[in-house]
């Protein structure tokens, strides 16, 4: 499992920009090496794990919600990890691109072949 930290941005550094758009959690899971889902619903506390956009866990309730202004909490937290940046290294198999600019050459009398 790839190990991920939290990104916090300083709110300082937010002003005068627009709060980025929030996408659903089923494009985070999708995007996401793990999810943590935590739901608070009906006074209850429901919890779900996922990996790889694949249900790990079942959804199960782990107690009742926590109270706030003396009523249950509803709402999400839904910590995830973003996969690493893909790798820049770049291998070609050359001749693969020799057969492609052969045919290219024969098919665009234009193109100049090797």
């Amino acid at each position: 499992m790839t190990s991920c930290t939290p990104r916090k941005v300083r709110p300082e550094f937010l002003q005068g920009f627009r709060r980025p758009t929030r996408v659903g959690v089923s494009v985070v899971n999708a995007l996401s090496v793990w999810l943590k889902l935590r739901i608070w619903r009906d006074g209850k506390e429901h919890y779900m794990e996922f990996a790889n956009g694949d249900a790990v866990s079942p959804l199960v309730v782990t107690g009742p919600a926590p109270i706030e202004n003396g009523k249950p909490s509803a709402g999400r937290k839904s910590p995830s990890c973003r996969p690493p940046p893909p790798s820049t290294m770049v291998e070609f198999d050359y001749a693969t691109i020799e057969h492609r600019l052969r045919e290219l050459a024969f098919l665009i009398p234009a193109c100049i072949s090797c």
